[in-house]
């Protein structure tokens, strides 16, 4: 773990970082969000910046969530997107 207190997960690889919890109630995404506060502040500490333009919201569910995702990097909305590509594996909402 990169910085401490987190409760979501972070696999760091190489410049690139995906940030993930389990999703239960609004309190997990609370908690999401809170992570993520904590990574811009950490990046800050390390006079590091996040490529905000790069950074893409996804879910995994089988339900149907039609609720967008409200998660935000500093003042910055982060977009959803029906797909992704992690490590070369091609992840898609459908």
């Amino acid at each position: 773990m990169i910085f401490g207190g987190a409760l979501s997960q972070l696999l760091g690889f190489s410049l690139m970082i995906v940030q993930y919890i389990k999703i239960i109630n609004n309190g997990d995404i609370d908690s999401l969000q809170e992570d993520l506060d904590r990574l811009v502040e950490w990046t800050a500490e390390n006079a590091m910046k996040i490529n905000q333009s790069n950074c893409k919201a996804f879910r995994f569910t089988m339900a149907r969530v039609k609720n967008p995702l409200n998660h935000t990097i500093g003042d910055q909305l982060i977009p959803e997107a029906s797909s992704c590509k992690c490590l070369g594996i091609i992840f898609a909402a459908t």
